[in-house]
């Protein structure tokens, strides 16, 4: 049976019916082979940059330790110059109480007695300032431990000093312990990669 339309030909849409949709795709993949060294430059830039990283913590962690020390060692230098400042007050006021029993047998004149009060007087400042700087110092320590409570420390200043280290001792032991100088290492090590990548093209 013929199914073509009068005056016509039969399109193939009227046979399966409704319209029909074409669609297409297409998948591309590329691969470089050869990238003129900026692959492992980039590798390379990398791991410098790890390493700096490293150096750059060790650093820290060692600003850390320093700042610390000098606060400890504040802590008992305001510790002491408090005794000595403590001692110097009562010097001066067991000096005006003796001022003051001689001035009752007549043995020192008024102005002595005034010129052992003012010496007092002149020495209880430094005593309060003295222990104002001690809870100064520990106030610092318990910030740079982070720590919430009070903090004090125990010690004295006494210290061993050793022979001096000679010139070449001391740069090598900088060579070894300061992390900058590699910090800076690593870091010029990885501008030459990165020059390495950008010309790689050129």
């Amino acid at each position: 049976e013929n199914i073509a339309a009068p005056g016509g030909s039969t399109e193939i849409t009227e046979i399966f019916g409704g319209k029909q949709q074409m669609i297409s795709s297409e998948f591309r993949l590329t691969q470089a082979i050869y990238t003129w060294g900026q692959v492992g430059s980039a590798i390379k830039a990398a791991s410098l940059g790890i390493e700096f990283s490293q150096h750059q913590l060790e650093r820290f962690r060692q600003a850390v330790a320093r700042d610390v020390s000098i606060a400890y060692w504040n802590v008992l230098a305001a510790k002491e110059l408090a005794r000595i400042a403590e001692a110097d007050l009562a010097q001066k006021t067991r000096h005006l109480e003796e001022a003051t029993r001689r001035q009752q047998v007549g043995t020192v004149t008024d102005y002595d007695v005034l010129a052992a009060r003012g010496a007092g007087g002149n020495a209880r400042p430094g005593a309060i300032r003295a222990h104002h700087a001690i809870s100064a110092a520990r106030g610092q320590l318990r910030f740079l431990l982070a720590e919430q409570n009070p903090v004090d420390v125990v010690g004295t200043l006494d210290a061993n000093v050793g022979p001096l280290p000679t010139y070449e001792e001391l740069l090598s032991r900088a060579y070894t312990n300061r992390p900058e100088l590699a910090e800076l290492k690593a870091q010029v090590g990885i501008y030459d990669q990165l020059i390495k990548i950008n010309t790689a093209d050129a």
